[in-house]
């Protein structure tokens, strides 16, 4: 092979370890996604249940549940930037999936 041809394959190569790299990105990330949101939902009722009027009186309930709200919301928004992360590294994809298809085609020009 020349020298052209082995420099394109190493960067085949290259490529192709990037993408694989990155759908093993995204399924940990939707694996983390589907973890966070059980989590999130199961100790929102658990804690919504174990702070009814008859375990928390007045105004300590409110501000727990105050409080509580707080971090919940700062969790939905981590969830969702989760899905913000997928979407970008799936971009990513199919940018570097052009950039394949387009390196193969030069491999061919070669041969």
């Amino acid at each position: 092979m020349s020298r052209t041809l082995d420099a394109l394959h190493e960067k085949l190569d290259k490529l192709n370890k990037q993408i694989e790299e990155l759908h093993r990105c995204v399924r940990e990330y939707h694996v983390l996604r589907e973890d966070s949101g059980l989590i999130f939902n199961v100790t929102k009722n658990l804690v919504i249940t174990g702070t009814a009027e008859t375990y928390w009186q007045g105004n300590k309930r409110a501000q727990f549940l105050q409080e509580f709200s707080k971090s919940q919301s700062l969790m939905s928004s981590f969830v969702e930037t989760i899905g913000t992360q997928i979407f970008q590294i799936n971009m990513s994809i199919r940018y570097l999936e052009d950039k394949k298809s387009d390196l193969i085609n030069q491999i061919e020009a070669e041969i």
